[in-house]
């Protein structure tokens, strides 16, 4: 079990606060674009924010008018610990004015993934214990402009045996593009 996860925490709870703050943080972070920070990834410690593991500032970004994923992002951090990479489905997206809410357990309506240094994955897509997959938000991605700017924030961000995890605060990450393909 996560520690964090006691009997204590309801999981619904837990997952509608991680959404809201999640959002409002990426909302926030809309307005104020020109001073907004990179994307940094947290350690959790027992459910709290931990020590700085990296930041991701610059990526590249695709968007497709064909195929699987209409939207792509990829970004390593500063220290080049991480990689983060963002996908949204074509049967899901609905350009860059719109928000892409982000659920434990699901590809739909769009997913990410963060490896770190040992190779290890976290991501959206791997539920949140004890709960169904699809039901519960833990953040969103938004875009700036015509895509100039994504920022993504979720937490957390579990890995596969959700026994770590990590936190995703939305900053900015700058696209090389968007390239169209």
């Amino acid at each position: 079990m996560i520690p964090f996860m006691g009997p204590t925490l309801g999981r619904r709870a837990i997952g509608a606060c991680a959404c809201i703050v999640g959002s409002l943080l990426l909302l926030g972070a809309a307005e104020t674009a020109t001073a907004a920070p990179a994307i940094e990834i947290h350690q959790d410690v027992e459910g709290e924010i931990g020590p700085l593991l990296g930041k991701i500032s610059k990526g590249e970004c695709f968007r497709k008018k064909t195929g699987a994923f209409a939207f792509s992002a990829f970004g390593p951090s500063t220290n080049k610990s991480y990689e983060l990479v963002v996908r949204i489905p074509s049967r899901d997206w609905r350009g860059f004015g719109h928000h892409y809410s982000l659920f434990y357990g699901s590809h739909d309506p769009a997913f990410f993934g963060l490896t770190g240094p040992r190779h290890e994955l976290f991501s959206n897509t791997f539920p949140l214990p004890g709960t169904p997959p699809g039901v519960v938000g833990g953040g969103a991605i938004v875009f700036k402009g015509k895509g100039s700017l994504m920022s993504i924030g979720f937490e957390p961000a579990f890995n596969e045996a959700a026994d770590e995890a990590v936190f995703i605060f939305g900053g900015f990450l700058k696209c090389a593009g968007p390239r169209t393909k």
